[in-house]
């Protein structure tokens, strides 16, 4: 269905010192209210997920960077924080200011509960997820609960249900209905734009 990212996203982090002396990865922290993105969400006609993967990918694409880097992500009471890191620690994640439901953004060290969101390879974002322990079986399809804490789960659910997440996404838009392939083409307010997904390898 997916192919395995081959590395874990921490190794392509940013790290700098504490004050006890260990490395922690560090980034650019944007914070988004979750009741007004998940509004702008179904404004769009799309769920959480999808809006948010277009906004990333639509803003990468108008100037694309050619340093791989990665994203994390980390719910909190009515928020979530994406922490975007890379080597040296040079990309900022401008082209989330302007997006719906923004309150902020600032450097700081990654929580140490996020979870691998996203990773852009240079040419096109790569939506990372860890599948969960059993495959789908004849009759079910993944779906990704984006409003789980401490970030994005992968589940399982039947047929039915996962055609009704795909056919009206902003119906319940903390899921997405996972593509069935590699490649998956989204539309958002900045146009129609493609995105891959991968597996997190085991223990990432």
């Amino acid at each position: 269905m997916f192919p395995t990212l081959p590395f874990h996203p921490l190794e392509l982090a940013h790290t700098e010192a504490d004050l006890e002396g260990a490395r922690r990865p560090v980034g650019q922290v944007h914070v988004f209210d979750w009741e007004r993105l998940t509004a702008a969400a179904v404004a769009a006609g799309t769920g959480v997920d999808q809006y948010l993967s277009s906004t990333v990918a639509a803003g990468l694409g108008r100037r694309p960077p050619g340093t791989p880097f990665v994203i994390f992500w980390v719910a909190t009471a009515g928020a979530v924080h994406l922490t975007v890191t890379g080597p040296g620690g040079r990309q900022q994640g401008v082209w989330l200011l302007d997006a719906p439901g923004h309150r902020g953004a600032s450097r700081g060290a990654m929580a140490k509960h996020a979870t691998p969101w996203a990773y852009w390879n240079g040419r096109r974002l790569v939506r990372t997820h860890r599948a969960p322990g059993d495959p789908p079986g004849k009759d079910e399809r993944y779906v990704v609960d984006v409003g789980a804490y401490p970030g994005p789960v992968v589940g399982v659910t039947d047929v039915e249900r996962w055609e009704e997440l795909a056919r009206s996404p902003a119906e319940e838009p903390d899921y997405h209905a996972l593509s069935l392939t590699e490649v998956e083409r989204l539309s958002g307010p900045w146009g129609e734009v493609e995105i891959l997904h991968a597996w997190l390898r085991s223990g990432a």
